[in-house]
Order: structure tokens, then C-alpha cells, then sequence
């Protein structure tokens, strides 16, 4: 029953977590470090080591009455992944 999931992670390749937070309509907060940072909205990512940039972002959470946070979309994910794959060879 969770409504917010905040991933810490120093480093993480992709949150399968904060994913299925999102198609389930949770709210979530990740690190840039994070894969899935890139297709997630700025108001989802801190600067990894800025505590005050996480107490804000927490904050707006909580004060938050309405979910901003849309459903990660399945395809556009696996398409933009593909396309970084691309870049990235």
C-alpha cells in the first residue's frame, strides 16, 4: 500500500522497484545515479549527494496532495533503451 518510494541508491543500472512503483501510481524519488533517472521528470531526481536537494525533494512529496507522477510508459522505456544501446556501441 505504499503511496511514495524514494531509492537512495548511490548507483543503481535500472530500479525494477521504482518502475513498479510507478505503474502501480506511486509517487518516487531517485538518484541521478539511478538508470532510471532518464526517464523520469526532474522533480523525481536528486543530486546523489545533496541532502538538502533530498529533504526538499521529500518534502514536496509529502505536500503533494495530487499524483504529478504519470505511469512510466512501457514501450517509450523500451525504446529509449534501445536507442542508448545504439548510441552507446
Amino acid at each position: 500500500d505504499s503511496k511514495i518510494i524514494i531509492n537512495t541508491s548511490y548507483f543503481d543500472s535500472f530500479s525494477n522497484i521504482v518502475y513498479e512503483g510507478t505503474q502501480l501510481g506511486c509517487k518516487v524519488l531517485v538518484s541521478q545515479n539511478n538508470g532510471i533517472s532518464n526517464l523520469l521528470d526532474a522533480k523525481n531526481i536528486v543530486k546523489s549527494f545533496d541532502i538538502k536537494d533530498w529533504i526538499e525533494k521529500i518534502n514536496f512529496l509529502f505536500d503533494d496532495k495530487e499524483n504529478i507522477y504519470p505511469k512510466l510508459d512501457k514501450v517509450k522505456w523500451k525504446t529509449e533503451i534501445l536507442i542508448q544501446k545504439i548510441i552507446s556501441s
